[in-house]
């Protein structure tokens, strides 16, 4: 990182050898094309291009900062269809934290404004952090050029996360891309006030630049998932970010029967400015409406975002099911987040496709509102998160005549909070 000959962006894989191979296999493809194309007799573009998933779509994904690098090695190390369809940065102002990723195979590794920071970092100051980016704009726009899709990845509450965010994503906006943010909040017991109130503030400006955002909320993993470590609740947080990102990059690049199409998924994210991402694997043989209903609570619950649905406009289905599957798993899919949300206009677009399996898989993003729990004499009871969870689905079960007759009707909030933890402000 130091050697002054060394480029800011480190692209590993463009030797001379390489190179040629690929000049090759470019020969291949153009004659291989060419003998395709003279069978088509009505083709304005490249079909073959298009179905091999070839220069469609410009992905990038970019993590920011210590928790946002830690999420981009992930990515490279255990979600190969995030790293195969998108390109993968990591933005830091410690060079210490990015030589963790040189054996993660990162193709793109940027040390932020190592003229005056040195790579020592930004001591939790987001001021300095947002700084760095500003120090390095010419260079990031230059290489965010002909970008369809930016995912940025932060953990906020300190430094560079909390201020170089905001300020890529606002770099994103000036040159027009579809920019979602993902971002893990702090845990405020196990962190505190002042990282907290970093991270919120962020969180403010993060989203006056984003189309969308979505978060992972720390406190939630580690309130729930009782038994785990502290490092494996945050790989935990690290794996639920790079399983967005894979279920969006499945919808942009896998056409399916009854199709999402890119149109579609730009629509929502304009439109809304929070979402969550859920997804749910169950058998065939479960997909009646209690069940459905209780995988589809089960997911909601298991997300950990701090993302409120109540009240969604607007819902993406991504759905795979079998050949058998009964007709209306649709209908009773969009009265099951009707249930969840509480609205019965709820707006629903869905992609289909089928396979020999037996297990349906449904992922959904859900658009929604932020609601945080803040309080600065805040105390942490214990809540029996299984047992809320029962009541839930006893709630909804207890209604499901009329889930029959209309699809509105009441239910209590998916996730049960504390009166005295509830933080009323709203981030709209």
């Amino acid at each position: 990182m130091e050697n002054d000959n060394k480029k800011n962006f480190i692209i590993y894989d463009s030797t001379i050898n390489e190179q040629n191979m690929q000049n090759k296999s470019i020969n291949k493809d153009m004659e291989e094309n060419m003998i395709s194309n003279q069978h088509k007799k009505f083709c304005n573009f490249n079909l073959d291009d298009e179905i091999n998933n070839k220069n469609t779509f410009n992905i990038k994904v970019i993590g920011i900062g210590g928790a946002g690098c830690n999420i981009i090695k992930n990515i490279a190390e255990k979600h190969p269809i995030a790293k195969k369809s998108a390109s993968l940065y990591a933005f830091n102002t410690d060079k210490n934290s990015l030589k963790l990723l040189l054996g993660a195979n990162v193709e793109n590794i940027y040390l932020l404004d190592k003229e005056n920071l040195l790579g020592y970092g930004s001591g939790g100051d987001p001021i300095i952090g947002q700084n760095a980016i500003k120090h390095d704009s010419a260079a990031i726009k230059e290489e965010l050029k002909n970008t369809d899709v930016l995912f940025i990845i932060a953990g906020l509450g300190k430094g560079t996360g909390s201020g170089g965010a905001p300020e890529l994503a606002k770099i994103a906006k000036e040159l027009g891309i579809l920019t979602v943010g993902i971002i893990t909040m702090p845990s405020l017991a196990c962190e505190g006030n002042y990282v907290y109130n970093n991270a919120y503030n962020a969180l403010t400006k993060f989203k006056e630049y984003c189309n969308s955002v979505t978060t992972i909320s720390n406190e939630k993993i580690i309130n729930n998932e009782k038994g785990i470590s502290f490092i494996q609740a945050y790989e935990k947080a690290n794996d639920k970010i790079a399983n967005i990102i894979e279920e969006i990059i499945d919808i942009i690049f896998n056409p399916s029967q009854i199709n999402i199409d890119f149109a579609d998924l730009k629509n929502f994210f304009t439109k809304n400015k929070f979402f969550m991402m859920v997804k749910t694997v169950f058998n065939e043989s479960n997909a009646q409406k209690t069940e459905l209903l209780e995988q589809v609570v089960k997911s909601v619950n298991e997300s950990y975002s701090d993302i409120d649905i109540v009240e969604a406009k607007n819902i993406i289905i991504n759905l795979k099911i079998s050949n058998e599957t009964a007709s209306n798993i649709i209908e009773d899919i969009r009265k099951s987040f009707i249930g969840v949300t509480k609205n019965s206009s709820l707006s629903l677009v869905s992609g289909i496709s089928s396979s020999n399996e037996k297990q349906l898989s449904l992922s959904a993003l859900i658009s929604g509102k932020i609601k945080t729990d803040f309080d600065n004499n805040l105390s942490f009871d214990s809540i029996d998160n299984e047992k809320d969870e029962q009541d839930n689905l006893k709630n909804f079960t207890n209604n499901l005549s009329e889930f029959d007759d209309n699809a509105s009707y009441s239910t209590d909030k998916i996730e049960k909070k504390t009166e005295k933890h509830q933080f009323d402000d709203e981030i709209e």
